[in-house]
């Protein structure tokens, strides 16, 4: 752990230590119960702030995604209680979706991260789709499954092309 990281989990220490004694002097907001995914959104930023800087991508696609997560079980926790996540769990995997996304914007020659970020999005909305729309509405959605093929099979192609056509243009 870097000087820096040794300083920001100082300070996450000192807050947790300050909640803690809070709820000790009667403060029934400050009790971990409710205040503990702040540690995940702390560790998510440090992983993704060490990620950044050693180009580690693994650790950012970590950090992102507890970053995230940990936002939403803050607000599961401090607003709306667990039972929102009965039908919101599904943006953990778009969370995961979007750290593929970030570890594929530090390094586009891994497509397969982009890959990886666009399957999580869809299968995200796809999820929430179903979460949220009525039974005959999601099935009228899921018939048209089909355009998701048509959709990469165009975009493989076009990425061949470009790929083709920067290979022949250094040629």
């Amino acid at each position: 752990m870097s000087k820096r990281s040794g300083q920001i989990v100082g300070i996450a220490l000192v807050v947790l230590g300050a909640f803690a004694l809070a709820h000790a002097l009667g403060a029934a907001w400050a009790s971990m119960e409710r205040l503990w995914p702040l540690l995940v959104i702390v560790g998510g930023g440090v992983a993704t702030r060490e990620g950044l800087r050693e180009r580690h991508l693994g650790r950012l696609w970590f950090g992102v995604t507890a970053s995230l997560s940990g936002i939403l079980l803050a607000c599961v926790t401090l607003v709306t209680g667990w039972a929102f996540l009965g039908r919101w769990w599904p943006l953990v995997v778009g969370f995961a979706g979007i750290g593929w996304l970030a570890v594929w914007l530090c390094d586009r020659q891994e497509r397969s991260n982009a890959a990886l970020a666009a399957a999580s999005l869809v299968v995200c909305g796809v999820l929430l789709a179903k979460n949220h729309l009525p039974t005959a509405a999601f099935a009228g959605l899921i018939a048209w499954w089909p355009w998701l093929l048509i959709v990469a099979g165009v975009a493989l192609v076009v990425q061949g092309l470009l790929a083709w056509r920067g290979h022949a243009d250094r040629s």
